[in-house]
């Protein structure tokens, strides 16, 4: 289901109004800005998981003027559709659609929402490879067993190591860190980490070494 770029439209408004008939195909429900987590899901999608949250400030971070948090995707949608922003900023796209490869959206096997290639069709395939900074639309050929490759994709069940790792962050809280671009952590009675617990033990290659920065006087492993 595809979300044409902005320029393609002349007033914000018809913008919006496709943005939400996206939405509301997508959910395949009229009052889907009535539920918190289906408005995660989406917003998640549109942004490609790049957002902040008032968590952040355990970091430090002043969070960028051009992300949005979960709270405020919600109330910026909530007022699209009831027409009452309260300022030009919630009318603002938290998505640069011109410049983006992915710019479809879909709805995986089990329900996930996900951004894939405009060329992806019904069949295609989403894999993770290691080694890789995004997912991988595959389309299967039935001929001789091969895959095409249709193009990069953004699927948030497998963008953080979940395809290998799996969601077991043994009791850690995932932050969005803006200024650093990586996952940083935090736990109640620990040091902020941007190490993932998930790999806690396991050593690293054969060449590589831990790097550690500065932050509030104290050098945090990076």
């Amino acid at each position: 289901m595809d979300l044409p770029p902005r320029e393609n439209y002349e007033l914000l408004e018809d913008y919006i109004t496709n943005v939400l008939k996206v939405f509301r195909n997508l959910t395949c429900n009229d009052d889907f800005h009535r539920d918190d987590k289906c408005l995660d899901e989406l917003i998640v999608m549109v942004t490609f998981g790049n957002l902040w949250d008032h968590s952040t400030l355990r970091t430090d971070s002043t969070p960028s003027w051009i992300t949005i948090s979960l709270e405020i995707g919600r109330q910026m949608i909530r007022q699209w559709i009831t027409g009452n922003a309260i300022s030009d900023d919630y009318f603002s796209i938290p998505y640069s659609h011109g410049s983006a490869v992915a710019t479809a959206f879909t709805k995986a096997r089990h329900g996930t929402l996900a951004c894939v290639p405009l060329d992806s069709c019904y069949g295609d395939i989403i894999v993770t490879l290691l080694g890789l900074s995004s997912n991988l639309v595959l389309r299967p050929q039935p001929e001789d067993g091969s895959y095409k490759f249709v193009g990069p994709c953004y699927h948030p069940g497998f963008s953080d190591g979940q395809a290998l790792l799996g969601d077991d962050f043994r009791g850690w809280e995932k932050l969005w860190c803006i200024n650093t671009w990586p996952l940083a952590f935090w736990k109640e009675g620990e040091s902020l980490s941007f190490s993932d617990p998930r790999l806690d033990g396991v050593p690293l290659p054969v060449g590589y070494a831990e790097r550690a920065v500065e932050m509030d006087e104290k050098y945090v492993p990076y």
